[in-house]
């Protein structure tokens, strides 16, 4: 799991603009500045192609926190 959290945290370090090291273990929203709504959906999109996964609806209204997308592509990978 921690290698999973790695690589989704890389990925939000890119799509947020910030450093690895500023994401922290429990990132959500409020903790970081620019995950906005636009930032959001460019980090589904990032973590899709990554991953090679496709998220379906009821996935994709629990992509809430680093913790619930890491639970969530454990069951797809």
């Amino acid at each position: 799991m921690e290698n999973l959290k790695h690589k989704v945290k890389k990925i939000m370090a890119v799509v947020f603009d910030q450093d690895l090291e500023s994401i922290p273990d429990d990132a959500e929203p409020l903790k970081i500045d620019n995950w906005d709504s636009l930032n959001h959906l460019q980090l589904i999109v990032g973590l899709e192609e990554e991953f090679e996964i496709k998220f379906n609806d009821q996935e994709l209204t629990e992509l809430l926190n680093l913790q619930l997308i890491c639970s969530i592509l454990k069951t797809k990978i």
